[in-house]
């Protein structure tokens, strides 16, 4: 009964199969910092196409060419299944390497590069470069393909609908 007990919890205790890691671990972190904050403005640009979300007191709202509406969806919440996911493997996250860095509207980032894909399909794939802010580790800008991202976190205010 001891064997199977100690079999057991070393089990319980082994990495995953999906073990993040180590290097990879701050674009976990950061999300989870982002989601901390009480407040954040994101820009999404890419493809001729503009989306921004705000997170205001717990409400967020999104914005598709100048339209603001609350969101359907928690961020927060979408966040976590976005971490959730890397942590199981279903977005890989692979070959993460500080690549220099760089100082964003004043705040000193460090550039983590790391390849990405959604497992299963062609979706998200490709190399993925993101800002990560040396002394709080929030992300401030990423870059994917064509698309980029950034990120504030000071002055913002809940958009008129």
């Amino acid at each position: 009964m001891k064997r199977i007990t100690l079999a057991t919890t070393l089990m319980l205790l082994a990495p995953t199969t999906f073990a993040l890691d180590a290097a990879c671990e701050p674009l976990v972190n950061a999300s989870k910092a982002r989601m901390a904050q009480p407040a954040w403005h994101s820009i999404v640009e890419g493809d001729g196409i503009k989306l921004e979300a705000i997170k205001v007191d717990g409400q967020f709202y999104m914005s598709e060419d100048n339209k603001w509406q609350k969101s359907p969806v928690d961020l927060d919440k979408a966040e976590q299944i976005a971490i959730d996911s890397i942590l199981n493997g279903s977005l890989k996250v692979t070959n993460c390497k500080e690549e220099g860095t760089e100082t964003i509207e004043g705040v000193e980032t460090t550039i983590l590069g790391y390849d990405s894909e959604v497992v299963g399909t062609d979706l998200g794939k490709g190399r993925v470069k993101i800002y990560l802010g040396k002394e709080d580790g929030l992300p401030y800008l990423s870059t994917f393909d064509k698309t980029k991202s950034t990120y504030r976190y000071t002055n913002i205010s809940a958009p008129t609908l």
